[in-house]
């Protein structure tokens, strides 16, 4: 990506279990430039059910070139995270 440019990703968040997963919610990234588009707190996400999570990219001019690695977890109250 050119540095001081800006892109939308996104990806869908999808329940193929029995059961509501509760509470469900998003961790990260740490990296200032990585910002999420909707609430970090995604709600209960009913089996069968998807959610659509957006970020926006937007590295400054300035930043060095390189490889920048992040991670974003998903929590919630009835099931391990996923990173």
């Amino acid at each position: 990506m050119v540095m001081g440019d800006q892109k939308m990703y996104s990806f869908t968040i999808s329940n193929t279990g029995q059961d509501t997963l509760k509470n469900a919610r998003i961790e990260g990234p740490s990296t200032s430039w990585m910002v999420p588009t909707v609430s970090k707190t995604l709600g209960d996400v009913a089996p069968g059910a998807s959610t659509t999570v957006g970020f926006m990219f937007s590295p400054p001019s300035t930043l060095a070139q390189g490889v920048y690695d992040d991670q974003i977890v998903i929590y919630s109250d009835n099931h391990i995270p996923y990173t």
